[in-house]
């Protein structure tokens, strides 16, 4: 790789260089060999000297999101420890007047959330310490939770079942020239927010087994950064490379385990 092509850190060092003197020689594949830095990854951020990890983290990023008083005040009416308080908040509603469906979704969003949540700590309370298989999860938790967030982005929708990624796909078909050759499928997820192209990308499983778990150490660390890492250089081809810099365009991986949610 030209030099003029890599990520170069405070200590002259190339960002690319250090991940492939780590990564060639493992004996497994790592997200690593994808150029892919997990900066919660205390193994992986090592390999870099104080200044250069403080270089990771926060060049080019995002400014954190400004969550109004108002709303975290919505929010926190919800912080009960019985069913019956919670019922007490969730029948009182939103007081909002003019009420504006797109200025104050956040607000339904939260209402909406416990609402459908409730009614199962009342009446099936066991329900949240059986063991479930995944499609359970899916339906009756997490489609309240993350399928309904998106519901004030007109031109979003939230795609669930082992439905394959176009980036992915894009990416393994890349040298393919010929009729004949036959096409690669993408990665399979559990589910992709789609706009123009895909920006989020969800993995679920039944049990949460903790962070050497299977699940987590497969999906979590390995096929949805990958999946992620796919979905960006998908709008930096399509869109180009200023235009995602200048919009601050990221990709979100949700991964739900059981009860576990992680971003």
């Amino acid at each position: 790789m030209n030099s003029d092509n890599k990520w170069k850190l405070p200590s002259n060092n190339y960002v690319e260089d250090i991940l492939y003197q780590y990564a060639k020689d493992l004996p497994y594949e790592n997200q690593l060999h994808s150029f892919i830095i997990d900066t919660c990854n205390e193994t992986i951020m090592d390999l870099f000297d104080d200044v250069d990890q403080e270089h990771i983290i926060t060049y080019n990023s995002s400014p954190e999101i400004e969550i109004s008083d108002e709303l975290v005040h919505f929010l926190m009416r919800y912080r009960k420890f019985q069913p019956n308080e919670m019922r007490e908040v969730v029948n009182s509603g939103i007081n909002i007047s003019p009420y504006d469906p797109k200025q104050h979704f956040n607000f339904h969003y939260i209402h909406q959330v416990f609402s459908q949540l409730l009614p199962r700590y009342e009446l099936r309370p066991n329900d949240f310490t059986r063991s479930h298989l995944e499609g359970w999860f899916a339906s009756n938790i997490w489609s309240a939770i993350v399928d309904a967030c998106f519901i004030d982005l007109e031109t979003i929708e939230f795609v669930r079942g082992e439905c394959c990624s176009s980036a992915s796909r894009q990416r393994k078909n890349r040298g393919r020239k010929c009729s004949k050759t036959k096409k690669i499928m993408g990665r399979k997820c559990d589910g992709i927010a789609r706009d123009l192209g895909s920006f989020a990308v969800s993995e679920e499983g039944s049990t949460w087994t903790g962070e050497d778990g299977t699940k987590y150490l497969s999906d979590g660390s390995l096929k949805m950064p990958k999946l992620m890492r796919d979905m960006l250089l998908q709008k930096i081809k399509n869109h180009g490379v200023n235009f995602v810099k200048n919009n601050q365009i990221e990709i979100v991986g949700f991964l739900h385990s059981g009860k576990i949610f992680l971003i």
